[in-house]
């Protein structure tokens, strides 16, 4: 059982002569994984150890490894080199997953359905089994407009649940509006994949604002239209004197 990561080859050659002419090569399968060649000047058989590191990842789980000896004195040499591989060594490899989220929520919370009042409401975000939190990040969003980022405290390396609340001052204006969050693993630049962004669905809401007190206004003067009308039928009658 290997874990993911760099681990330690070793191919051992038993009384090998003479050790001048030997090479070691590695392989994964049918890939040759790096060779090396003997130092050692001795005439009579020893022991020689060869050491290669490997990075091993997910895609090696059941591959088989293995290494070759080859004792080549040369194109001079009237024979031809003295090969000997060893067995297949078959591997089984564990690798702890390095960014999982599997679901993000987002609710509004101590709320009937999907029905609020205007006012202060709470939003919470809710990210199940994400590892490792410590690189997470959330987003909460009114359509396209960010209400408010918050990052994970959690120094957890296995599979936790994180959940985050943001409180939002609700107005008519938020009727039928979508709301969602985000939530982001970004193990920073140095890591070789792009970071893992999970998003919830959309929570599309209903605002009940309770009407405002109507402004009262004060009536017209029911008699002011009289007096106009009044003033009118005056000069009008002042006038006509003067044309008989």
């Amino acid at each position: 059982m290997l874990e993911c990561g760099q681990n330690t080859l070793q191919c051992s050659v038993l009384n090998v002569s003479p050790a001048e002419y030997l090479t070691v090569t590695f392989y994964r399968g049918a890939m040759a994984l790096g060779h090396m060649k003997s130092t050692s000047n001795a005439k009579e058989p020893v022991n020689e150890t060869f050491i290669l590191s490997y990075n091993t990842s997910i895609e090696d789980n059941g591959a088989q490894f293995w290494c070759e000896a080859k004792l080549d004195p040369g194109y001079n040499h009237p024979k031809p080199p003295l090969v000997v591989k060893s067995g297949n060594l078959s591997v089984t490899v564990h690798c702890k997953p390095e960014e999982l989220v599997e679901a993000v929520l987002l609710s509004f919370v101590n709320t009937t359905g999907q029905m609020l009042e205007c006012g202060q409401n709470t939003l919470q975000c809710s990210v199940l089994n994400v590892s490792p939190a410590e690189h997470l990040t959330v987003t909460f969003y009114r359509r396209a407009m960010e209400l408010g980022h918050m990052k994970s405290t959690s120094n957890a390396k296995e599979p936790v649940n994180e959940t985050f609340i943001l409180s939002y001052n609700t107005s008519i204006e938020d009727n039928g509006a979508q709301f969602w969050c985000e939530a982001k693993l970004d193990p920073g630049y140095n890591h070789p994949k792009p970071p893992l962004v999970v998003k919830s669905g959309n929570l599309s809401v209903r605002v009940h604002c309770k009407p405002e007190d109507l402004k009262t206004t004060s009536k017209p003067d029911s008699d002011a239209p009289s007096v106009k009308l009044y003033r009118f039928i005056l000069c009008l009658m002042l006038f006509v004197p003067a044309f008989i």
